[in-house]
């Protein structure tokens, strides 16, 4: 943890980037929760990525908007929410980024919480989210404010080696200029788990601060890129190369207990995998995991059980 006696009482300027995409039903909700923020100091720039439904129609009426520094449609759909990052990141003006999924939602505090807890040597800051497929979900926005201040290092090492702490790229905002030049350039090879990489790299030029209050949030619902990122075994297979990039950039690998908690996850995504993928999420572990495709393998036939005793007690 970090000395958190010296916040920075300063105003900087935020990018908000909302990269859209097949989302109408639910931008008004997330403009409306961002133009509502306490604080103001921010422009926001929408990357259409060639939607088809109505969402150029809706996002048209603020064009002319003080707000808004740049509405953009692209020709043709890029295929990668993460290519809309990289416009908006070089886009931005701002000192911090929020990357603000156009189907999520915030608490009107979010902006105003994280800002205002920042430390000098801050360069991550996130709070919890809700799950929800609705705006109706109690808030702790009025609740006692819980902090945590982490060294960069440490954070990595506690919070995302086995698994990845930023759920969801709305629930946090990063400064600009930490960023590496090539950050995006591993993006191919990371199609679902690209964001895991991200946020450990930023938290890796710093501190990280964490607010426990659930002030984003997350929808959930069947277009969500995390839903075909389970079926196709990705969320297993990229972990592992997350690990490999880890310990080549950070001398850092996952501990014994780590890895048990990953095999755990994976034996409880095996259900939601589309048919015969399995083999292939198989093959992908090996090159990284060999030990973890031995107990997979050798604890197979319990499995089921595992499963079972897993959600009665969850």
């Amino acid at each position: 943890m970090v000395n958190n006696s010296n916040f920075v009482c300063e105003h900087p300027l935020i990018s908000i980037i909302v990269p859209s995409y097949n989302h109408a039903q639910y931008l008004d909700a997330r403009i409306q929760s961002i133009l509502r923020q306490t604080y103001q100091n921010f422009e926001i720039l929408v990357l259409d990525d060639y939607s088809t439904d109505s969402s150029w129609s809706y996002l048209n009426q603020y064009i002319n908007h003080p707000k808004f520094s740049h509405i953009i449609q692209s020709e043709m759909n890029s295929g990668s929410p993460y290519k809309q990052w990289e416009k908006g990141i070089q886009l931005a003006k701002g000192e911090w980024i929020w990357i603000a999924e156009s189907d999520d939602w915030a608490e009107t505090t979010f902006l105003e919480v994280l800002i205002s807890n920042i430390l000098p040597n801050t360069t991550l800051a996130f709070c919890h989210s809700h799950i929800d497929s609705n705006e109706s979900s109690k808030n702790d926005c009025n609740g006692t404010l819980v902090s945590l201040h982490w060294r960069g290092i440490p954070f990595i090492k506690r919070r995302m080696l086995s698994f990845n702490s930023i759920i969801n790229a709305s629930m946090a905002i990063f400064k600009k200029d930490v960023l590496e030049s090539n950050v995006f350039e591993v993006r191919n090879s990371l199609t679902y788990c690209f964001d895991w990489y991200f946020w450990t790299l930023i938290a890796s030029k710093g501190d990280v601060l964490e607010i426990s209050n659930r002030l984003n949030h997350f929808r959930i619902h069947p277009g969500k890129l995390s839903n075909s990122a389970d079926k196709n075994g990705l969320n297993i297979s990229e972990a592992c190369l997350i690990w490999k990039i880890t310990k080549k950039k950070f001398s850092l690998t996952p501990t014994l207990a780590q890895k048990l908690h990953f095999l755990l996850r994976w034996i409880l995504s095996v259900p939601r995998f589309n048919h015969g993928i399995e083999h292939i999420v198989l093959k992908r572990v090996q090159r990284d995991e060999r030990l973890l495709v031995i107990l997979y393998r050798v604890t197979r036939p319990l499995h089921p059980l595992i499963r079972v005793l897993y959600h009665s007690i969850k």
